[in-house]
């Protein structure tokens, strides 16, 4: 195994957070946050899983059709069962204080975008988020870079689980979304040859001596 770009940004870490949103169909207000949570091992494998969390979020605009159809969330359910963002944030924090030098994956820009919805005027929440972006490692973008300039390129999250060979059976739902982008991440860092022929298969025309340099 080698992987040697993505092991200095990761090797001093000591837990990796996968985490996802799903936000409200214009204004992108969070509406559901899951995160799956690991011991990482001195090199880039994950081994004992921490805690999940699971929330809905309680959002002022409206959802949309096309988001409560891909993630079944509806007004009712916010409104029977989503918390205030500002407990959401305070859940988080609480479970993750025992842990250091964390390191946040998501798959996209957009995760954290709807992390600065929780942003409010309480002081605590522009530290911690701030937090979260100096820690925050996206895996859509890393792995654009290894398959051209252009990050529009990269798979969607249910194309790369169906490149590894990974379960998705309940796509858009944050909780499962994470811990289908952790399961791709173990397989990912198994062995750099079974990764580069996967992407290459789906990429034929990618620059292969770029990629391994870019790992």
């Amino acid at each position: 195994m080698a992987f040697d770009q993505l092991s200095k940004k990761l090797s001093d870490k000591e837990v990796l957070v996968f985490l996802d949103l799903e936000g409200t169909q214009f204004s992108h207000d969070p509406i559901e946050i899951g995160l799956v949570t690991y011991q990482k091992k001195d090199n880039l494998f994950i081994e004992e899983k921490l805690f999940t969390y699971q929330s809905y979020i309680k959002a002022k605009d409206k959802i949309g059709k096309v988001v409560s159809n891909l993630t079944g969330i509806t007004k009712d359910l916010l409104l029977e069962k989503g918390k205030t963002k500002q407990t959401v944030l305070k859940e988080i924090i609480n479970l993750l204080r025992p842990y250091s030098k964390k390191n946040f994956i998501a798959y996209g820009e957009q995760d954290l975008k709807m992390l600065k919805h929780f942003i409010t005027d309480e002081s605590f929440t522009s530290d911690y988020i701030n937090h979260i972006a100096k820690n925050y490692f996206d895996f859509h973008l890393y792995l654009a870079s290894l398959i051209s300039d252009n990050k529009s390129k990269s798979p969607s999250l249910s194309k790369l689980a169906e490149l590894f060979e990974v379960s998705n059976s309940n796509a858009h739902e944050s909780l499962s979304d994470a811990q289908v982008l952790a399961d791709i991440y173990q397989e990912f860092i198994k062995d750099e040859e079974n990764t580069v022929a996967i992407l290459k298969s789906f990429y034929p025309d990618v620059d292969e001596e770029r990629m391994r340099k870019l790992l």
